[in-house]
């Protein structure tokens, strides 16, 4: 988007494709393709469908040792205005230590040497997954995904891609030079999905709007709104302004927020953008006060690209800041702005502060290469944690109180496809250690 001409968008999932916006952000090849052209000579509206095996390994070190191995499907296609995309793969593991918590933060199965006769491992099973039909006028979809709003990488404030996914389903329609996803979405209270008999729910509601002002700028405006055991359908209406919307519901049974963004595109070059983020204010003439009621957060960012013949490269710089309490609410398990207790926006949390950094190249033949550097600070007292509630003798916050040391780190990535198998290394150096490396096959 950066690079061309083409118009842009910052709503995140997409089909793998759609007559609505002509999207192809599906990469996945297969060996297993069925295509009818049927009465369509041309093939523009073929009914296809693509099925590819995967498996992998992959070797991980996170403070222990862990090996994993999983084996699933890739498949997608479509069959006039209906589409689909589907990533269900099933992963065993094996670890030093048995009480180990989750990889990716969402629930897994734990076996002892007892229970399995041989050996302890870890079994569990993931899919992401999007079903979408398509009209002249606006698309529907169902799915399981994480969801990616605005023109940041690294620190979005309102959804970012690193969130744990949940189930979800938008409507997504363009008028003119504006853009407009509405979401709804089921999130899981608490993260000890093992032993949690609660039925309470959580419900999300979103909205997202891009103006495409000119060619190059583009203005975004997104909200959501998180209702505790009660639920709001009319509030997947787009023209709902949930930010009024929930001053109707209860109020200690429900939390809302919104995003402005903007962006400017310099074509062939890059990009710059900024978001700014409220979850709450005491009055809008007090809002950069330390009232702890004023809940906001703010990022600003550049991308700048060059490409040459067989290589594209990159620099990208970001700075995020989330003040205190933004995302928590008044009742625990209740209506934080969060899935598995992981924030759906910046995976930084309140009261915090990053400073991301990244350079990369990428070869037409396969490869990749990449350098990200980050130091991050994170608040200590009340108000930093996503489950903090608030007591009633606290008046004022304090950003990053006590001044806490921050966290650096530096991880070179690499990775190489070479026909149907991918191999990668990244490693982080700095306050932890991390490193990753692995294997995977495709056909």
């Amino acid at each position: 988007m950066i690079s061309g001409t083409v118009a842009r968008s910052y709503i995140f999932p997409r089909p793998c494709h759609s007559d609505l916006d002509s999207s192809r952000v599906c990469a996945e090849e297969g060996h297993f393709r069925f295509i009818d052209a049927g009465a369509d000579p041309a093939g523009t509206q073929a009914k296809f469908l693509v099925i590819s095996p995967v498996g992998g390994y992959e070797y991980r070190y996170l403070g222990e040792n862990a090996h994993s191995v999983d084996l699933g499907l890739i498949t997608y296609g479509n069959t006039g205005p209906v589409s689909f995309y589907l990533d269900a793969r099933i992963f065993t593991e094996r670890h030093d230590q048995w009480d180990h918590p989750s990889f990716d933060r969402e629930g897994l199965d734990r076996q002892d040497e007892k229970a399995s006769g041989s050996v302890a491992y870890s079994s569990f099973a993931r899919y992401r997954s999007n079903v979408s039909y398509d009209w002249t006028w606006g698309r529907l979809s169902a799915g399981r995904d994480a969801v990616h709003w605005g023109p940041a990488l690294f620190s979005n404030l309102v959804f970012h891609q690193d969130a744990v996914p949940f189930n979800q389903l938008t409507f997504t329609t363009h008028l003119g030079p504006f853009n407009i996803q509405t979401l709804y979405g089921q999130l899981i209270i608490g993260d000890d999905w093992e032993s949690s008999t609660s039925t309470d729910e959580r419900h999300l509601y979103a909205h997202r709007y891009e103006w495409r002002a000119t060619p190059n700028l583009l203005l975004g405006v997104s909200e959501q709104l998180i209702l505790f055991k009660q639920s709001a359908p009319f509030a997947f209406v787009p023209i709902v302004p949930l930010f009024i919307a929930k001053y109707t519901e209860k109020e200690r049974l429900n939390n809302g927020n919104i995003a402005a963004d903007i962006s400017y595109r310099f074509p062939g070059m890059g990009s710059i953008y900024s978001e700014f983020f409220i979850d709450d204010l005491q009055s809008p003439g007090s809002l950069l006060n330390d009232y702890w009621g004023n809940k906001w957060g703010w990022l600003a960012g550049a991308h700048v690209i060059r490409d040459w013949a067989a290589t594209q490269g990159g620099a990208i710089l970001e700075y995020a800041r989330v003040e205190p309490w933004v995302y928590t609410h008044y009742k625990a398990n209740s209506a934080q702005t969060a899935n598995f207790n992981r924030p759906l926006g910046n995976q930084k949390g309140p009261n915090s502060q990053t400073l991301t950094g990244k350079i990369y190249l990428r070869g037409i033949q396969g490869w990749y290469a990449g350098l990200t550097a980050q130091a991050s600070w994170k608040g200590t007292d009340t108000g930093s944690s996503l489950l903090d509630l608030h007591p009633d003798f606290i008046e004022k916050k304090s950003f990053l109180a006590g001044d806490p040391a921050p966290e650096l780190s530096v991880s070179p990535s690499l990775a190489y496809r070479w026909g149907n198998l991918d191999v990668y290394l990244e490693t982080a150096l700095g306050s932890r250690v991390r490193l990753v490396a692995g294997a995977q096959a495709r056909y």
